[in-house]
């Protein structure tokens, strides 16, 4: 081969490998979907992922003989779950942040995605546990027992959550 044939079938060996690492980059779903900016699939890859985690835990105190429920587990593998996904930067959720003791509660789970022209911030709000009651003709009726289950509410915008959650943690 002569030198210029060299230098051209190495640049196209180059541009290949090149438009490989920048077009097929993302194989799972999730990260094509973030890549391309399809926020509605993100939901529904999220909201399946919450479904699939839903039960909550019991732990058992031997000293004061109660059990308490708990929904700390289920975020946490929600959030490591995420943080494993193509095109997430980072993720978190609201773990250190002063709550309201009302049932049902309400934690919220943010990440950051990274798009192919911007770096984008979506919260999850997630309803811990279920009531029972159904709103029927602006009435509400007590029609089943109350469950301890994560419910999926709606995804949203956000900025600076991310940030603020770590700042609330590294605080304890």
């Amino acid at each position: 081969m002569t030198m210029p044939l060299k230098i051209v079938f190495c640049l196209l060996i180059g541009w290949s490998s090149c438009t490989v690492a920048v077009f097929g980059q993302c194989k799972t779903p999730f990260g094509k979907a973030v890549y391309t900016g399809n926020f509605g699939k993100v939901e529904r890859l999220v909201r399946a992922q919450i479904l699939k985690n839903k039960k909550a835990s019991t732990l058992n105190y031997e000293s004061a003989s109660s059990t308490v429920t708990t929904f700390v587990p289920n975020l946490d593998s929600i959030v490591a779950w995420l943080t494993k996904q193509e095109g997430v930067v980072d993720a978190c959720w609201n773990k250190c942040e002063n709550k309201l003791l009302l049932y049902p509660g309400h934690s919220t789970i943010g990440c950051l995605l990274q798009t192919k022209d911007s770096l984008v911030e979506k919260i999850f709000i997630v309803q811990e546990g279920t009531t029972g009651f159904v709103r029927l003709f602006g009435y509400y009726f007590k029609l089943k027992a109350a469950k301890p289950i994560l419910v999926y509410q709606k995804m949203c915008s956000s900025t600076g959550f991310v940030l603020r959650q770590h700042k609330l943690c590294n605080k304890y």
